[in-house]
């Protein structure tokens, strides 16, 4: 898919007001706009979205509701009057084989960064704007000099972990999982141009050891489980050991 891209640069005006700048397919647009979220009310939507983590989330859930709530609050705020109309503009020229790349830049107003853009929710689509292979959100940042392509000598290896541990975990289904992996790039390997590497023990120490090897790993694809851990606070994968306990 080609890309088109949306560029939005947001910039500081004064205190609590904020500029939002397009640089589109459709033209160029400005708005105004105020902090559209208080410091408690972002504290206690990431609490709540938080919760998310159960195994089922439906859409009619407290916890997606909010998200929704969030996401249009959000879009509402930048995208509205010109700008929302370039947006709009900019969509109407896609084909099936184009896409529109949103490129956020908070160069200018970092306090914003900590907003959860990937949230944007497009009230006319009634969908999460970062969810559509169509419209991608990407956090854009300013860097002196060119970055670089990266080259790589085929094949690109992915590498994938199975964590399936014993205990308090939602039993995940490993057969459905490699089949979905192996269909989606079955036409990639036979072509030489892809390679799936198992690993066959969910170890953390096995995907060191595996990413000391000569042969480089392009991509790790983990399907497991993940948590939070109080203490560190920070986010956790959960592996396995060597009598298959997380």
């Amino acid at each position: 898919m080609n890309y088109l891209d949306f560029d939005l640069e947001i910039t500081r005006l004064a205190a609590g007001r904020y500029r939002a700048g397009v640089r589109s397919p459709a033209g160029e647009a400005a708005v105004e706009f105020p902090q559209p979220f208080s410091e408690l009310e972002l504290e206690n939507f990431i609490l709540k979205i938080g919760r998310m983590r159960a195994t089922t989330r439906r859409l009619d859930s407290p916890q997606m509701i909010a998200a929704q709530i969030f996401g249009r609050r959000l879009f509402d705020a930048v995208f509205q009057g010109a700008v929302r109309d370039c947006f709009t503009s900019s969509l109407n020229r896609l084909d099936e084989h184009s896409g529109l790349r949103i490129r956020l830049r908070l160069t200018d107003a970092p306090e914003l960064a900590n907003l959860p853009w990937e949230y944007l929710y497009h009230p006319t689509h009634r969908q999460f704007v970062a969810l559509s292979v169509e419209t991608p959100i990407i956090r854009y940042l300013d860097v002196p000099r060119p970055v670089r392509p990266l080259i790589v000598e085929p094949p690109l290896r992915l590498a994938v972990m199975i964590s399936n541990p014993k205990g308090n975990y939602a039993e995940l289904n490993v057969e459905s999982e490699k089949a979905k992996i192996a269909g989606a790039v079955r036409g990639l390997e036979e072509s030489g141009l892809f390679k799936v590497e198992w690993l066959e023990t969910a170890s953390l120490a096995e995907l060191q050891r595996r990413l000391r090897q000569r042969d480089p790993v392009h991509i790790f694809h983990f399907i497991g489980h993940g948590g939070w851990d109080e203490a560190q606070q920070d986010g956790l994968l959960v592996f396995k050991d060597e009598w298959g306990d997380g």
